[in-house]
């Protein structure tokens, strides 16, 4: 896994410990879409994993553009992270799959019924991070979190 050019790994941890982000998306009509959405990141894959109402906007947005971006921050201070990129519904086995990881991660409930759900997989490839004090009392990371740190 490689990060992108303005990311850390503690902007990393930071979008793996959150679960609200805001989505954008663009429809035909050229306007941005902007809508808070429930996820999870998969740091071995490099994607963002999200479930959505399979005729919903945003679900139409990708399926036109195949791009999407999303916001992860603090609304109490100006941190947070910025990231962009390919976006995907998944079908199949791999639709499977996130909604199976989604579940193990507690972002999704497993009781409930998500078979007419859109699973939609972002890789983020632009990223931007804000705010996150590398140097503070909380040993260097943001809310005290722990960098993630690949070999």
């Amino acid at each position: 896994m490689r990060i992108p050019a303005g990311g850390s790994p503690y902007g990393v941890a930071w979008v793996y410990g959150r679960r609200r982000a805001r989505l954008a998306t663009v429809g035909a009509d050229g306007f941005p879409h902007c809508v808070p959405v429930i996820y999870g990141f998969d740091p071995k894959r490099w994607e963002l994993y999200f479930m959505a109402v399979a005729d919903s906007r945003k679900v139409r947005n990708i399926e036109l553009t195949g791009l999407a971006a999303a916001a992860i921050d603090d609304e109490s201070a100006m941190r947070g992270v910025s990231l962009s990129g390919p976006a995907a519904i998944a079908s199949g086995q791999e639709r499977a799959r996130i909604h199976a990881w989604l579940v193990e991660r507690g972002v999704v409930r497993a009781g409930r019924d998500h078979r007419e759900q859109a699973a939609i997989r972002v890789e983020p490839v632009r990223w931007a991070e804000w705010g996150l004090d590398h140097s503070s009392a909380t040993g260097g990371t943001p809310g005290g979190m722990k960098p993630i740190i690949w070999p």
